[in-house]
């Protein structure tokens, strides 16, 4: 048994980001809403955006990064 590495939340993100498609199933409603809802948090007063951070706390997001 070999230990997995951990990457970063940046690093996860970039390899989703690579995936051309997601595939969900329809009786999973609330990881498609969630998926649907997630963006980069924003900066309101620059309107910078930060790349290690999202506007919600995306469970499922963090959970795909496991594949």
């Amino acid at each position: 048994m070999f230990a997995c590495k951990k990457l970063t939340r940046v690093e996860n993100t970039k390899k989703m980001k690579r995936f051309k498609r997601i595939i969900c199933s329809d009786s999973c409603v609330n990881t498609i809403r969630e998926l649907k809802e997630l963006t980069f948090k924003k900066d309101p007063k620059t309107d910078e955006i930060y790349e290690d951070e999202f506007n919600i706390d995306p469970h499922t997001f963090s959970a795909m990064s496991y594949f």
